[in-house]
C-alpha cells in the first residue's frame, strides 16, 4: 500500500469518526468555574456556539478576508445553525471572523456585536449571563480559551489548519456539558 492510499485511508477514517461524532453529538458534562457571578440565570436551559472563522486567503495581508472555501463553509455554518435559536452574535472586528458570523447573521436575521478578545474572562463572565442562545465567532486561540473560561471541555487542540468544529456548550444552571458538531466545506448536496 503506498503512502497516498494510506493517507486516504486516514482521511476516510477521520471523516468517518467527525461525522459519527456530528451525527451523535460528542459531549462531556462539567460545571463553571467559581468565577460565575451571581446574578445569571438559573433555571433555563441556553446554548453557546463557539467556532473558529473559516478558512481564510493567504494573500499575506494583516487582514485577510475569507477563501472561496471558506465562504462555502461560512455558508454550511449558517445551515446547521439556523434552527437553533440564536438570538445574539458575537464576532471578533476581522474580515475573515466578521465575514463568517455575517452568513449566519444574513441567514437568521439578526445583527454582530464585535467583542474584543484581549480580554477574554470579562467576555466569558459576559456570555455566560446572557439569558439566551448565543454564537462566538473567534480564532485558533481564542476559541478554545472562551471554551474553556465557560466550563466546556476542549478535544484536543486547535491547530491553525483546524477549521469547522463548532463547540457547542449546553448550560442549564451552572452546569455545563460540551457538545462538538462540524460545519463542512462541501458544497451542499
Amino acid at each position: 500500500m503506498n503512502r497516498l492510499s494510506v493517507f486516504k485511508l486516514l482521511l476516510s477514517f477521520v471523516g468517518a469518526l467527525v461525522t459519527t461524532c456530528f451525527l451523535s453529538y460528542c459531549s462531556i458534562g462539567t460545571a463553571y468555574s467559581s468565577t460565575q457571578k451571581t446574578t445569571c440565570p438559573e433555571g433555563k436551559n441556553r446554548f453557546i456556539y463557539l467556532t473558529r472563522h473559516a478558512e481564510k486567503l493567504t494573500d499575506g495581508t494583516p487582514n485577510p478576508s475569507l477563501s472561496t472555501v471558506g465562504i462555502r463553509r461560512a455558508k454550511n455554518l449558517a445551515q446547521l445553525l439556523k434552527t437553533k435559536n440564536i438570538t445574539l452574535i458575537y464576532s471578533t472586528n476581522y474580515n475573515r471572523t466578521m465575514q463568517t458570523a455575517k452568513q449566519v447573521a444574513e441567514e437568521i436575521k439578526i445583527e454582530i456585536t464585535i467583542y474584543d478578545p484581549s480580554n477574554l474572562k470579562s467576555i466569558a463572565d459576559k456570555l455566560f449571563c446572557i439569558n439566551a442562545n448565543i454564537l462566538v465567532i473567534g480564532h485558533s486561540n481564542t476559541t478554545p480559551a472562551l471554551v474553556e473560561l465557560l466550563g466546556g471541555q476542549l478535544q484536543g487542540d486547535m491547530l491553525e489548519s483546524d477549521y469547522g468544529l463548532v463547540y457547542q456548550l449546553d448550560i442549564i444552571d451552572s452546569e455545563v456539558t460540551t457538545r462538538l458538531l462540524y460545519s463542512s466545506s462541501e458544497m451542499p448536496k
